[in-house]
């Protein structure tokens, strides 16, 4: 018999050798409402008065109704299923035997590939990738941040991140969206070119010698 079967048949067991107790429960509260109506009506308090301590006397006493002793037992084997059931719980379970397989699914949609691929420019940095095959097609921007030049710098006119402008003879990059910050004091601004560098010398070369002339095949 499983835990949960045993659990049943002992609440069904407790409930049975309750009924008695509870019925006279029942017939006792209902004796108590019909004396304490008549209280009211102040026909027989000294009844209800002894009734009362009658009551307190029986419920001081310990039950000796074989009811009563029976259900103490059955509370007994509850507790006792209760601590097994919660062993049964912290052991790992035991898998059981596999399944029949499942049915297979039905073949899902052809996807977008490559071949479906259309790539585009949208304004300096906006790369625009565009998938489209019949109904089906899905497009992404991305922007990127590569430098475009934007000549001379122009007080109050906004800059993003990638921008370059020429100020004061060096050449700047913009390193974060910028309206106001100026070249050279705001740190929005990066010179890449001072005025007037240039680049070192390099390393003279030497003379190239052309390499022999090679015949292939059979000689004349």
């Amino acid at each position: 018999m499983t835990p949960d079967a045993m659990a049943d048949v002992v609440v069904l067991a407790i409930k049975s050798a309750l009924a008695p107790v509870q019925a006279r429960q029942a017939a006792l509260q209902a004796q108590l409402v019909d004396l304490e109506r008549r209280v009211q009506d102040d026909a027989l308090p000294k009844e209800l008065g002894a009734l009362r301590e009658r009551v307190a006397v029986v419920e001081s006493r310990e039950p000796t109704d074989p009811a009563i002793g029976e259900l103490r037992e059955h509370i007994g084997e509850l507790a006792s299923l209760r601590e097994r059931a919660a062993v049964l719980e912290t052991r790992a379970p035991i898998p059981g035997p596999p399944g029949p397989a499942g049915l297979h699914g039905k073949d899902g949609a052809d996807g977008l590939g490559f071949e479906d691929l259309d790539i585009a420019i949208e304004g300096d940095r906006t790369l625009v990738f565009r998938f489209a095959n019949g109904d089906k097609e899905h497009t992404s921007r991305v922007v990127v941040g590569w430098p475009v030049y934007q000549k001379n710098w122009i007080l109050g006119q906004a800059y993003v991140s990638g921008d370059v402008v020429t100020w004061e003879g060096s050449e700047w990059v913009c390193l974060v969206a910028t309206d106001e910050g100026q070249p050279g004091v705001s740190k929005a601004w990066y010179r890449s070119v001072t005025k007037g560098a240039r680049g070192r010398d390099g390393i003279d070369g030497k003379d190239w010698t052309p390499p022999p002339v090679v015949s292939v095949g059979r000689p004349r």
